[in-house]
């Protein structure tokens, strides 16, 4: 009933594909390697999964916020600050892989809740990330710095 979809590739790939096959889970984990453009495979899954132990402001979050999806998330970086409120529950201490596994079977409890969720998601994205907001904050950065010296 649940598919897993990995994007990207990196050193952890294959042993995260004998992982699955040793769990007997390989039949249901699509490994999609690097994607020039993930957007479409995105839009296909219902929640976006973030289990990072190092992250800044991850551009995929951002994508899964624009195509209303709720994020599940280890709280490194920004991205408690960039989910709805909404979704910060979600977002468990780096490296609480009990917490991430929770907030999933939460949500493939409740496609309710999934709903609500990525329309907040929507919303946060549109209303404090859109790119033209980002653009006139740096504006305003680069600005009072270059005022200061």
């Amino acid at each position: 009933r649940v598919r897993r979809v990995l994007a990207g590739d990196g050193p952890e790939r294959s042993r995260l594909e004998a992982l699955a096959m040793d769990l007997g889970i390989r039949g249901c984990v699509d490994f999609l390697g690097a994607l020039d453009d993930p957007a479409p495979e995105l839009a296909q899954c219902d929640v976006l999964v973030v289990p990072s132990l190092s992250e800044q402001m991850p551009y995929a979050v951002l994508e899964a916020m624009a195509l209303g999806k709720p994020v599940v998330a280890s709280a490194v970086g920004d991205i408690e600050l960039m989910v709805a409120a909404e979704n910060r529950p979600l977002v468990s201490p780096r490296g609480g892989g009990a917490g991430l596994a929770r907030a999933l079977r939460e949500l493939a409890a409740d496609p309710c809740r999934r709903e609500a969720l990525g329309a907040a998601n929507l919303a946060r994205c549109l209303s404090t990330h859109d790119a033209a907001r980002m653009c006139a904050a740096y504006g305003g950065l680069y600005a009072g710095t270059i005022a200061a010296v």
